[in-house]
């Protein structure tokens, strides 16, 4: 009885079970932030692989073979789809062109010291996932056998893969012309005597959806009463490379997307030097127009080329979170619309509108 006693609890230390509850609880959270699930369904998909597990002996078959030192063809197809997870549930939706112009734009102030701690906690993770299913496949001949058909499973289901096979596709068969064919550069038809101070707010994740007040109450209320006073375009579309923060604010200032084949022809790896070169946007025709310009974001300008684009395009005055934060009463509080306008228009001093002519007084 003693030794039965004894051999019990060595058996629940096992690490066949450490092994496939770390793969269980990945895969849960891989599933729960990819199909944007509950937070407690990942106790359920978990359970649910260790009871799998358990029923099919995975680590301790009925007709064990010796262990082989072997390295998974998998281990790879694995980190890209950590990589995916982490980008999904920071940013939503993943596209390679946004991936690969922060690369090039930069990504060092990408969210303070929060989204420093998620990337060491995400890589501990995936240590922990590659060194159980190393073990497991060593341990276990029939994970051996399936580890290259799961490979190129893992490939093959990965929406990085997809939207990069988008891009090659788009690269080789287009000519490189199409944007040339398309542009319009912007003119000014009629300049009015007395320009008016004008304010371009982005509103992002905001759509007509929310005016549903069955589902979202009042969210939508100050838009439409807005939109009451003044005009309201319908039917808008966005094209792709356009669906993220600076693409969208490019796409709607330049009249082109960010990242179009044909668009760019540096090496999309090299720091990044300028923004959309060549490009009138609204700032320079603006600028060319006599007005002031200044740009406020609770972003740092330093992120993803922001402030680059804008001191590149008639910008006199870009303004970021090194900027604006010594401004707020409360330095703690989040870099928010309302706490922007408080930082920039609480005293007569610090008062001024996006775009402004330059022949008005400060403050007008």
């Amino acid at each position: 009885m003693l030794m039965q006693f004894h051999t019990n609890p060595n058996r629940l230390k096992h690490p066949r079970w450490w092994a496939l509850l770390v793969i269980g609880l990945c895969l849960g959270y891989a599933i729960v932030t990819v199909a944007v699930l509950p937070v407690w369904s990942l106790v359920p998909i978990a359970g649910a692989w260790l009871g799998l597990g358990w029923l099919l002996r995975w680590g301790e078959p009925a007709s064990p073979r010796p262990p082989v030192r072997v390295w998974p063809w998998s281990l790879v197809p694995l980190c890209l789809w950590g990589v995916y997870v982490y980008l999904a549930e920071s940013f939503g939706i993943v596209e390679i062109g946004a991936i690969f112009f922060h690369l090039q734009a930069g990504i060092a102030e990408h969210g303070g010291s929060g989204r420093l701690l998620a990337a060491v906690l995400y890589t501990l993770t995936m240590l922990a996932l590659l060194a159980a299913f190393t073990w497991l496949a060593r341990r276990d001949h029939r994970w051996r056998l399936a580890d290259r058909l799961l490979a190129l499973v893992l490939v093959a289901s990965n929406p990085l893969f997809y939207s990069m096979g988008q891009r090659s596709a788009a690269i080789v068969t287009d000519d490189g012309a199409w944007l040339d064919r398309r542009y319009v550069a912007p003119t000014v038809e009629q300049a009015p005597a007395d320009p008016p101070n004008l304010l371009l707010l982005y509103l992002e994740s905001i759509e007509r959806t929310y005016a549903d007040r069955e589902r979202f109450g009042d969210a939508y209320a100050f838009l439409d009463a807005l939109g009451r006073r003044g005009h309201v375009f319908e039917g808008v579309r966005q094209l792709e490379n356009t669906g993220w923060t600076m693409a969208g604010m490019i796409a709607s200032q330049c009249g082109t997307p960010l990242m179009p084949a044909g668009l760019l022809h540096d090496n999309q790896f090299e720091p990044l030097g300028r923004v959309v070169p060549g490009i009138r946007c609204l700032g320079d025709v603006l600028d060319e127009q006599g007005y002031r310009l200044s740009f406020l974001g609770g972003a740092s300008t330093e992120f993803a080329g922001k402030g680059i684009f804008y001191e590149d395009h008639g910008v006199d005055k870009v303004m970021g979170r090194a900027e604006l934060e010594p401004r707020l009463e409360d330095p703690g509080t989040s870099m928010t619309g309302g706490s922007l306008m408080t930082a920039s228009m609480t005293s007569p001093s610090r008062r001024f509108a996006a775009w402004k002519p330059k022949t008005r007084a400060p403050g007008a």
